[in-house]
């Protein structure tokens, strides 16, 4: 048996990735209120980092930092979905200690 290359590579990672969220999405589903709340937080993030609401001016930076939040964990979830649970967690991680 050999191992697959090239693009023939890329797409079997591809279906492997869309058969793991199939999965996930199934385990998500029996806890949908703690995942409504990462969609919560991440469409507040969202809002913040692109001046949604209202922009006050100046250099931005609180959205820059949101906006970095926002694709860090954004990132993780999208991760966590395709079965990367450890690269997931460490990217909430770091996230949560941004550089002050």
């Amino acid at each position: 048996m050999s191992i697959a290359t090239g693009h023939d590579h890329l797409k079997n990672l591809s279906l492997a990735g869309e058969a793991t969220v199939a999965s996930s999405t199934a385990v998500l589903e029996e806890s949908s209120d703690e995942v409504a709340l990462i969609g919560v937080a991440l469409s507040a993030l969202f809002q913040a980092a692109t001046c949604y609401r209202s922009c006050s001016g100046g250099p931005h930076i609180l959205e820059a930092l949101a906006g970095r939040s926002y694709n860090l964990a954004a990132a993780a979830y999208t991760v966590i979905t395709r079965g990367f649970y450890d690269e997931g967690y460490f990217s909430f991680g770091a996230s949560a200690k941004l550089p002050t």
